[in-house]
Protein backbone atom coordinates (compact mmCIF):
# COMPACT_ATOMS: atom_id res chain seq x y z
CA UNK A 1 0.00 0.00 0.00
CA UNK A 2 2.67 2.39 0.56
CA UNK A 3 3.86 1.90 -2.80
CA UNK A 4 0.55 3.03 -3.89
CA UNK A 5 0.66 6.10 -2.01
CA UNK A 6 4.22 7.36 -3.56
CA UNK A 7 2.73 6.91 -6.93
CA UNK A 8 -0.14 8.74 -6.23
CA UNK A 9 1.86 11.71 -4.63
CA UNK A 10 3.93 11.81 -7.68
CA UNK A 11 0.96 11.75 -10.19
CA UNK A 12 -0.98 14.40 -8.51
CA UNK A 13 2.41 16.76 -8.52
CA UNK A 14 3.70 16.39 -5.19
CA UNK A 15 5.39 19.72 -3.66
CA UNK A 16 8.92 20.31 -5.25
CA UNK A 17 11.82 20.13 -2.46
CA UNK A 18 12.66 24.07 -1.30
CA UNK A 19 16.34 25.00 -2.61
CA UNK A 20 18.48 25.37 0.54
CA UNK A 21 18.46 29.06 1.86
CA UNK A 22 22.22 30.44 0.93
CA UNK A 23 24.57 31.11 3.27
CA UNK A 24 24.79 34.62 3.63
CA UNK A 25 28.00 35.31 2.71
CA UNK A 26 27.15 34.29 -0.58
CA UNK A 27 26.70 37.26 -3.02
CA UNK A 28 29.07 40.19 -3.71
CA UNK A 29 30.83 42.45 -1.41
CA UNK A 30 31.75 46.37 -2.18
CA UNK A 31 35.01 47.02 0.15
CA UNK A 32 34.34 50.36 1.58
CA UNK A 33 37.19 50.71 4.33
CA UNK A 34 40.23 48.97 5.26
CA UNK A 35 41.95 49.41 8.83
CA UNK A 36 45.60 48.58 9.62
CA UNK A 37 47.49 49.29 12.87
CA UNK A 38 44.19 51.70 14.14
CA UNK A 39 44.41 53.52 10.89
CA UNK A 40 41.34 53.59 9.21
CA UNK A 41 41.23 54.37 5.49
CA UNK A 42 38.11 54.34 2.55
CA UNK A 43 38.75 52.06 -0.30
CA UNK A 44 38.42 54.41 -3.41
CA UNK A 45 37.12 52.75 -6.29
CA UNK A 46 34.21 50.52 -6.76
CA UNK A 47 36.62 46.87 -6.03
CA UNK A 48 34.27 43.98 -4.63
CA UNK A 49 34.45 40.65 -3.56
CA UNK A 50 31.90 38.00 -4.78
CA UNK A 51 31.39 34.25 -2.62
CA UNK A 52 29.58 31.52 -4.73
CA UNK A 53 27.30 28.96 -2.74
CA UNK A 54 30.25 26.36 -4.37
CA UNK A 55 32.80 28.09 -2.53
CA UNK A 56 34.88 29.97 -4.99
CA UNK A 57 35.36 33.82 -4.22
CA UNK A 58 37.03 36.40 -6.58
CA UNK A 59 37.67 39.79 -6.68
CA UNK A 60 36.59 42.31 -9.30
CA UNK A 61 35.02 45.53 -9.88
CA UNK A 62 31.61 46.65 -9.90
CA UNK A 63 31.90 46.96 -13.82
CA UNK A 64 33.46 43.86 -14.55
CA UNK A 65 32.56 40.16 -13.91
CA UNK A 66 34.62 37.73 -11.71
CA UNK A 67 36.93 36.23 -14.27
CA UNK A 68 39.69 34.81 -11.15
CA UNK A 69 38.43 32.19 -8.75
CA UNK A 70 39.90 31.33 -5.74
CA UNK A 71 38.17 28.49 -3.77
CA UNK A 72 37.12 28.76 0.04
CA UNK A 73 36.21 26.98 2.84
CA UNK A 74 33.92 28.19 5.98
CA UNK A 75 34.54 27.14 9.26
CA UNK A 76 31.45 27.82 11.28
CA UNK A 77 32.30 26.33 14.52
CA UNK A 78 34.75 28.66 15.07
CA UNK A 79 34.06 32.27 17.12
CA UNK A 80 34.05 34.30 15.15
CA UNK A 81 33.09 31.97 11.96
CA UNK A 82 35.84 32.01 9.60
CA UNK A 83 37.15 31.39 6.23
CA UNK A 84 40.00 30.44 4.45
CA UNK A 85 40.74 31.28 0.97
CA UNK A 86 43.29 29.42 -1.09
CA UNK A 87 44.50 29.15 -4.82
CA UNK A 88 47.44 31.10 -6.97
CA UNK A 89 47.87 34.95 -6.53
CA UNK A 90 49.68 35.60 -9.67
CA UNK A 91 50.76 33.23 -12.50
CA UNK A 92 53.43 31.35 -11.86
CA UNK A 93 53.41 31.24 -8.12
CA UNK A 94 52.42 28.55 -5.81
CA UNK A 95 48.80 28.05 -4.07
CA UNK A 96 48.67 30.08 -1.11
CA UNK A 97 45.93 30.54 1.87
CA UNK A 98 44.65 33.23 3.37
CA UNK A 99 42.62 33.20 7.17
CA UNK A 100 39.69 35.41 7.82
CA UNK A 101 37.12 35.95 10.49
CA UNK A 102 34.12 37.04 9.29
CA UNK A 103 30.93 38.87 10.72
CA UNK A 104 27.53 39.74 9.18
CA UNK A 105 25.57 42.58 10.45
CA UNK A 106 22.56 43.05 8.04
CA UNK A 107 24.35 44.00 4.96
CA UNK A 108 27.81 45.09 6.23
CA UNK A 109 30.28 42.27 5.92
CA UNK A 110 33.53 42.52 8.36
CA UNK A 111 36.43 40.60 7.63
CA UNK A 112 40.09 40.50 9.69
CA UNK A 113 42.94 39.00 8.25
CA UNK A 114 46.70 39.23 8.72
CA UNK A 115 49.81 38.15 7.15
CA UNK A 116 50.37 34.36 8.81
CA UNK A 117 47.65 32.20 10.79
CA UNK A 118 44.09 33.63 11.56
CA UNK A 119 43.34 35.80 13.64
CA UNK A 120 42.17 35.84 17.29
CA UNK A 121 39.34 38.39 16.83
CA UNK A 122 38.35 40.67 14.72
CA UNK A 123 40.15 44.51 15.16
CA UNK A 124 43.21 46.03 13.61
CA UNK A 125 44.15 47.97 16.68
CA UNK A 126 47.83 49.49 16.60
CA UNK A 127 50.37 46.79 16.79
CA UNK A 128 47.96 43.90 16.34
CA UNK A 129 49.26 42.73 13.01
CA UNK A 130 45.45 42.33 11.68
CA UNK A 131 43.64 44.32 8.60
CA UNK A 132 39.66 44.56 8.69
CA UNK A 133 37.82 45.18 5.68
CA UNK A 134 34.55 46.87 6.08
CA UNK A 135 32.29 46.19 2.69
CA UNK A 136 28.69 46.20 2.23
CA UNK A 137 26.15 43.85 0.14
CA UNK A 138 25.71 44.79 -2.98
CA UNK A 139 22.19 44.98 -4.52
CA UNK A 140 21.09 45.09 -7.95
CA UNK A 141 20.75 48.93 -8.19
CA UNK A 142 24.13 49.12 -7.80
Amino acid sequence: MGGGLLIVAVALGAPALKEPKPHPLVGTWLILERTQDGQTADVRGDHCWTFTADGRRAGHTLRTRPTYWLRYEMDEKARPPAVTVTGVSFVGSPAESYDFLFKIDGDTLTVCTRERGRPASIGAEAGSGNLVYKLRRVKAKD
